[in-house]
C-alpha cells in the first residue's frame, strides 16, 4: 500500500510559487586564488589553482572539503584556463600551453591528463570563453571563436558554429543549442545544423553574455543595456522581458537556472538577483561578503538544485526546495510503479535525475542512461520522489 508524504517532507518541499531568496552559506576555499569553477554530473565541484603548476581541486561534499589532484604536470603552466566536466565525469580544461591552445582531458578526476590539440580538432590558436555540457552522454561544447562540439567525451572536436562569431555562452534544450553571442542570440540543432541568429525584437539585448536552460526547458539569457534578462518557453521562438525590478548595473553578466524549479539567479559585479516564472525579481545578496571591487565570476547549479556563486576569494551556496505537487509540467512517466530492481523512464533519457527520500534527502542522482533504466535494487523499501530535469517530480515506490 502506498504511503503519503509526512509533514517532515512537506516542510522541506514546498511550492515553487512561494520560493524565496535565502541566505548564502559559506563554502571552504580550495586555493588562495580561484579563477573558475564547475559542477559535475553527481554534484561534484571542480576548480583549479591560479598558479603556474595547474592543480585541480575536487569537492564531493558541496564545498566543505577539497582534495588536490596532480594536474597536467606542465612546468610552464596554462594560461586562460577554462574548466568543465562532461556528463560521464571526465574533467576537461581548455587553455594555452607551450604548444598553443589545447584541451586537457582527464578521466580520473584530475590525477592524469592527455592533451588534445589540432589533431583532435582543437585549433592551436583557439580562444575560448568556456565549455558547456550537452544533453547526451559524451556530448560537450567549447565556445569562444564560434563553437566546437565533441560527441566522444572530449577526444575529438568539430566546429559547428562559425569561428567569426564571438560566442560568450551556450546551453542545450531538449532539441536545440542556444547561444549568447556578441551579435545576439543564436539557435541551431545539437550538431550545429540549422544555425541562425534569432529575432528577439522588440526586446533589446546586445551583447548577450550568458544563457542557461532550466526547469521545463525554460531558456534565460542576460546581457545588453536595456533589458536585463529575457526568457523563452518555446525553444526560442518567442521571448518575454524578465528584467523588471533588476536594478544597476543594468547589463547582467551571469545566469544559472534550477533544473527542478522555475527559478534562476542572475548577477554581475557585486549584485545578485533571483527571478522565476510569474515571480518578481528580488535582491539575493544575503550572506555574500562582497570584497571591495572583487567581481562575481560565475553562478552555477548542480543536478540536485544547489546554487553556487563564486568570486576570486569566496564560494557561497544555497538550495531552493522542490515542489512535490507541481502540476505545470508532465511527469517523466516512470514505470513500473511500484518497482523492485529498476525504474524505466524512456522519456527522460539523457536528463539529470535525483531520488529523494521521505526526509527530503537525496539518495541517488545522475543522468538517465539511454533506454531510461534507473537501478534501484540497493534502495530500502519505501516511497520516494524522483525529480527529473524538465519534468514535474513523480512519486515512486520501491518494494
Amino acid at each position: 500500500m502506498k504511503r503519503s508524504l509526512p509533514a517532515a517532507l512537506a516542510a522541506v518541499l514546498f511550492l515553487a510559487a512561494t520560493a524565496q531568496a535565502q541566505t548564502w552559506q559559506a563554502c571552504t576555499m580550495p586555493t588562495a586564488l580561484m579563477l573558475n569553477m564547475e559542477v559535475g554530473p553527481s554534484g561534484e565541484l571542480f576548480t583549479v589553482s591560479g598558479n603556474a603548476t595547474f592543480v585541480p581541486y575536487v569537492s564531493t561534499d558541496q564545498g566543505a572539503t577539497w582534495t588536490p589532484k596532480a594536474g597536467t604536470g606542465l612546468s610552464a603552466g596554462i594560461t586562460d584556463m577554462r574548466i568543465s566536466v562532461t556528463n560521464t565525469g571526465t574533467l576537461l580544461v581548455q587553455g594555452t600551453g607551450p604548444q598553443g591552445s589545447r584541451v586537457w582531458r582527464s578521466t580520473d578526476a584530475g590525477n592524469t591528463f592527455t592533451a588534445i590539440g589540432s589533431g583532435g580538432g582543437v585549433p592551436s590558436s583557439f580562444y575560448a570563453f568556456g565549455m558547456a555540457t550537452g544533453r547526451t552522454t559524451g556530448e560537450h561544447y567549447l565556445f569562444g571563436e564560434g563553437v566546437l562540439r565533441t560527441t566522444d567525451d572530449g577526444l575529438t572536436w568539430t566546429q559547428i558554429v562559425p569561428s567569426n562569431l564571438e560566442v560568450h555562452s551556450v546551453a542545450a534544450t531538449a532539441t536545440s543549442l542556444i547561444g549568447a553571442a556578441y551579435g545576439g542570440v543564436f539557435k541551431c540543432a545539437h550538431d550545429g545544423s540549422g544555425y541562425a541568429m534569432l529575432t528577439i525584437a522588440p526586446l533589446s539585448l546586445n551583447p548577450v553574455w550568458d544563457v542557461s536552460v532550466g526547469y521545463n526547458d525554460r531558456i534565460v539569457v542576460v546581457g545588453g543595456t536595456f533589458n536585463k534578462a529575457i526568457t523563452s518557453t518555446d525553444d526560442g521562438v518567442t521571448w518575454t522581458d524578465a528584467g523588471a525590478q533588476l536594478w544597476n548595473p543594468t547589463e547582467m553578466q551571469h545566469v544559472a537556472c534550477s533544473p527542478l524549479l522555475d527559478t534562476w539567479f542572475v548577477g554581475k559585479q557585486n549584485n545578485m538577483y533571483m527571478g522565476g516564472g510569474g515571480q518578481p525579481n528580488v535582491a539575493a545578496n544575503t550572506g555574500i561578503n562582497w570584497v571591495g571591487n572583487e567581481p562575481l565570476l560565475g553562478i552555477l547549479v548542480d543536478p540536485a538544485g544547489v546554487f553556487y556563486m563564486y568570486t576570486y576569494s569566496q564560494i557561497r551556496k544555497q538550495q531552493l526546495s522542490v515542489d512535490v505537487n507541481a502540476q505545470d509540467a508532465p511527469t517523466p512517466g516512470v514505470f513500473p510503479n511500484p518497482a523492485t530492481d529498476e525504474l524505466l523512464a524512456p522519456l527522460a533519457a539523457g536528463r539529470t535525475y535525483r531520488l529523494i527520500d521521505l526526509q527530503g534527502r537525496t539518495i541517488a542522482q545522475g543522468v538517465v542512461p539511454f533506454g531510461g533504466r534507473i537501478g534501484i535494487g540497493g534502495l530500502a523499501s519505501g516511497t520516494y520522489l524522483i525529480a527529473v530535469e524538465g519534468f514535474a517530480p513523480q512519486r515512486v515506490e520501491k518494494l
